[in-house]
Formats: structure tokens, C-alpha cells, sequence
């Protein structure tokens, strides 16, 4: 407990310094299917994919390629993506997920119990569409009714009644058998051959709850982040880590693992749990540790952390906390997710703060430096 409380001393006392470095925004005007953006993920050839409210977009650093329903996808909205060995794409959407091998598009239905049903609410058409459940709010100017593919209509129909039923993914990993996993908002684990859907036996004593992050390490154990603390499966049987553990917070939503294998969990407080195998350390983040989600985690090529959390985006080495975010993002956006390139470009997904400035989100594309 002594060293752990150390840890969070050190980093509490440190300076914030803001860099100054210059942010390329690219929004629908440049080729984005959409300004809505849920996720980013970089594939082995450098592409940069882009799934969002409306459709795919894949960029390879000259040309924007989008997909909709119309090229195949079952749904325009798509939640996250990962890449199997072949480099194809795999994508989660709320009727499944979806294989696309460079040419066509399969998906993959789960079994039925993963489904959760929800009430259909009848909405107007007004300025945005939100329901009771805090979806991420649809813009009017991201739903253009008179075309298919830009038309969010697994979520709202043109009416503006909500789907009924929706499959609850909410993380996607493939790890090193190729085996896809796929987490669930309460409805379990389950692993994907490619032909077979198989539910993870759960711990007698515990259930995974909301599976919102997963992540391999280099000895091949699958870390998962959820509700109620972390899971490992060590040699096909599973370890619970929690507060009596040394584990700050219950609720875990990202993970990174970086090249010595030290494993980072991001909670709802702004503080990163770190575990090197051995000792449970803390990381405390700027901001209030009770309205501090940390969303998402990268490890850069120096082992630096790269921390997106509501109160912004953070550079955490062993030493030092910098804030990320360039002077002309302040109080404007909430980014939502991070994704470092092969040219140690750091791309960032946004979420307006402001409806003055909703016409200029998107992504974000800045330099990593090496600070």
C-alpha cells in the first residue's frame, strides 16, 4: 500500500505543460463517411480506419475510401474494428460482425441470446435525436434521409422510431489463434472461430458483466476489463483482480500492455491501475476522480502512454504528465479515441462540446513528439 500511494504523490505533483504543435482536422468534406466518429484502428499496411455513425471510411494516406449498407455492411453504424492475420477487416456493428476481405463483406449473425432487447421509443425529428439510454447523440446533418447510405436506420427509422432489438457489443479483440472475442453488455464472452460461436464458461463465483476492453499479452493471456474489476485466463483458468487486490476501481474500460508487458487499466475515476505482474501501482490523471472515465489507452514506440479521458488527452512517460490537446481543441471537443500511425502520427476521433462548433469536428491527426 506504501508504494502505491507513492506512485499517485509523484505524478499528483508533477507540471502540466500544453503543447503547441499543429492539429489537421479532417471532417465529411475531406472524405469522412462521417463527423461522428466511434472509433479508429490502424491496420499492418498503415491504413487508417474510421467506423462511425454513417458508414466506413478507410484511409491510406492519399485516398478516402467510405462503405455503407449499400457495398454490404449490415448496418451503417459501426462500433470498432480489428484485423486478423490476413489483414482482413473485422467490424462490429448491432447486427453482428462483419468480415471484409478487400472485396466483399460477410457477416457473422451471434446466437440469439446475445441479443438485447430494447423498448422502441417514438422521437421527433428535432435538432438531434437521443434516446433514454445515453446513445451518443445523431445529428440531423449526419442522417440524410434521400440516401441510403448516409442514414443511420439500424438506430431510427424515417419516422424516428427506434429498432427494437440490437446485439450490445461493446469491445472486439483477435488474438494470437486468430480467435475473435467478443465482449457483450451483460450478456458474457464469446469466442468466434469464423463458423462457431462459443459462449466463455464464467467463474462459478462471478459473472464478466459488461466486457467493455480486451488485450493479449505477450505470453498470450487475455486480459478483460469490466464492470466489476479485471479478468485474466492464465493457462485456461481465470484470476479476478478487485479493490482487496489492489485494483483502484471496479470499472474498467480500456487496456494497454506495453513492450515490457505492464498492463495499464483505464477506470472511471482518472487514475490508470498499473500491474507489472507482480505490484499494483496508480497513475493519476488531471481532473476530477469522479467525473473521469479513462476511454481509451496507446502505447507509443517509446513506451509513452497516450491517455484519452473526459478531461482530455494526456503524455504520460516515467517521469512526467503533459497535456495533448492543441490550444485551438480547448473547450470545444471531447476526444474519444486515440490511434498512433506507423509515422508516429496520433489520430484522434472528437465529440463536439460545443453545438457552436459542430460543423468543424471529425478527427484529428498531430505529430507524437518525443517529450
Amino acid at each position: 500500500m506504501r508504494h502505491r500511494a507513492f506512485i499517485i504523490l509523484f505524478f499528483a505533483l508533477i507540471s502540466i505543460d500544453n503543447f503547441s504543435q499543429q492539429a489537421n482536422n479532417f471532417t465529411k468534406k475531406d472524405g469522412l463517411s462521417s463527423n461522428l466518429v466511434n472509433s479508429i484502428k490502424i491496420d499492418k499496411q498503415n491504413n487508417i480506419w474510421f467506423c462511425t455513425d454513417s458508414g466506413i471510411t478507410k484511409y491510406d494516406g492519399t485516398k478516402w475510401t467510405s462503405f455503407y449498407k449499400s457495398n454490404g455492411l449490415p448496418s451503417n453504424r459501426i462500433e470498432f474494428v480489428d484485423f486478423d492475420n490476413k489483414n482482413n477487416a473485422w467490424f462490429v456493428s448491432v447486427r453482428g460482425i462483419t468480415k471484409y476481405d478487400g472485396k466483399e463483406f460477410k457477416t457473422y449473425i451471434p446466437p440469439s441470446e446475445m441479443r438485447t432487447q430494447i423498448v422502441e421509443v417514438n422521437l421527433p425529428f428535432t435538432d438531434s435525436i437521443s434516446d433514454t439510454n445515453n446513445i451518443r447523440k445523431i445529428l440531423i446533418e449526419d442522417i440524410d434521409t434521400t440516401k441510403d447510405e448516409n442514414t443511420s436506420e439500424d438506430f431510427v427509422d424515417h419516422h424516428g422510431k427506434w429498432d427494437s432489438t440490437k446485439i450490445e457489443i461493446c469491445s472486439i479483440m483477435i488474438d494470437k489463434n486468430y480467435i475473435i472475442w467478443i465482449g457483450t453488455m451483460g450478456e458474457g464472452i464469446y469466442n468466434f472461430n469464423g463458423q462457431t460461436w462459443t459462449k466463455i464458461k464464467e467463474p462459478e463465483y462471478d459473472s464478466f458483466s459488461f466486457a467493455y476492453s480486451m488485450a493479449q499479452d505477450k505470453f498470450g493471456n487475455i486480459w478483460i476489463g469490466t464492470s466489476n474489476g479485471i479478468y485474466t485466463s492464465i493457462k485456461n483458468n481465470w484470476k479476478h483482480y478487485s479493490f482487496n487486490d489492489g485494483l483502484v476501481d471496479k470499472w474498467i474500460y480500456s487496456i494497454a500492455i506495453d513492450s515490457n508487458n505492464v498492463k495499464y487499466f483505464g477506470t472511471s475515476r482518472g487514475i490508470i491501475s498499473v500491474f507489472n505482474d507482480k505490484k499494483w501501482s496508480e497513475i493519476q490523471l488531471p481532473g476530477d476522480t469522479l467525473t473521469n472515465q479513462v476511454t481509451s489507452i496507446v502505447v507509443d514506440s517509446q513506451n509513452n502512454k497516450l491517455v484519452v479521458c473526459d478531461w482530455g488527452v494526456f503524455k504520460v512517460n516515467n517521469k512526467d504528465i503533459f497535456d495533448f490537446i492543441p490550444k485551438e481543441m480547448k473547450n470545444k471537443y471531447r476526444i474519444t479515441n486515440i490511434a498512433i500511425d506507423k509515422y508516429d502520427y496520433i489520430w484522434l476521433s472528437t465529440d463536439v462540446l460545443d453545438c457552436n462548433y459542430k460543423n468543424d469536428f471529425g478527427v484529428y491527426r498531430i505529430k507524437n513528439t518525443n517529450r
